[in-house]
């Protein structure tokens, strides 16, 4: 087993020229992670959370139709639901 460290190009200059050299393939996921359409937000949360991944391919009869990612959730779900300005404790 090997492990690959990766070096922030900001905080290690030298780094820059290993990232230039990356591919997607470098740096993707393989397991690829899958939810139905018409399941529930909290649940595609909770898959998110249970496998360590910011999204989640969306499919509808078998085919892919979409990805819902963490800032879908953010932006679409947690921001409507919850008012910043008032105080929940």
């Amino acid at each position: 087993m090997h492990a690959t460290i990766f070096l922030s190009p900001h905080k290690h200059p030298q780094a820059s020229g290993m990232i230039s050299m990356l591919t997607v393939k470098d740096v993707m996921v393989e397991k690829v992670v899958t939810i139905q359409s018409g399941q529930a937000v909290q649940l595609a949360a909770r898959t998110m959370g249970e496998h360590g991944i910011g999204c989640l391919v969306v499919l509808e009869d078998g085919r892919v139709v979409g990805m819902v990612t963490e800032r879908d959730l953010l932006d679409r779900v947690l921001v409507v639901a919850v008012d910043p300005g008032k105080n929940t404790r």
